[in-house]
């Protein structure tokens, strides 16, 4: 199952990310466009609305992103054991986590704000704040995906400049966390 998912990691399906995150960037600067130049109330009510349907789908690709980004670190790795899946081995480990700690912290906001139509405000200066931060936050998401992290063509996430070998997966079956994960021998 976990192989399965990571096969939709940002770093193995590059091109759909890419596609992904670009319009999560052109959605940003349509959202900074119809926040800047409204003026009339209900306009404003309306992009209030656009904006927190956008808040909370570009949260949940975030999420989505990040999590799958987690798990193509950890299969890559073949960590050995339970308890060195739950370790932070490396940099990068740490940096993945804080950036899934934030991205569920947002998600909770998100969904909180979602679900209260009832009241939107029409303060648009912190949305445009927010629409901004998401617009800098998917450019760097676009470079990440972007960029050449690895000098193996499936386009991997790999630690220590491994790289990784699809038959390590069949030596490793029998690891307790591939077991936790549902793979099967």
């Amino acid at each position: 199952m976990i192989m399965y998912l990571v096969s939709y990691s940002p770093f193995r399906a590059r091109k759909t990310w890419i596609t992904i995150n670009s319009m999560c960037l052109l959605w940003s600067i349509l959202l900074i466009l119809e926040l800047a130049f409204t003026l009339d109330p209900l306009d404003r009510l309306e992009g209030t609305r656009v904006y927190l349907s956008y808040n909370f789908v570009t949260t949940i690709i975030w999420l989505l992103e990040v999590g799958l980004t987690l798990a193509d670190v950890y299969a890559t790795n073949h960590r050995e054991s339970c308890f060195e899946c739950l370790h932070f081995r490396t940099r990068q480990d740490v940096e993945l986590m804080v950036e899934l700690i934030v991205a569920l912290y947002f998600f909770g906001g998100s969904l909180q704000v979602f679900f209260q139509w009832y009241t939107v405000d029409t303060n648009v200066s912190g949305q445009f704040v927010d629409a901004i931060l998401n617009l800098v936050a998917y450019a760097y998401l676009l470079w990440r995906v972007m960029s050449d992290r690895s000098s193996d063509s499936d386009g991997g996430f790999y630690d220590e400049g491994e790289n990784y070998d699809s038959t390590k997966q069949d030596e490793q079956s029998d690891s307790p966390c591939q077991e936790l994960a549902g793979e099967s021998a």
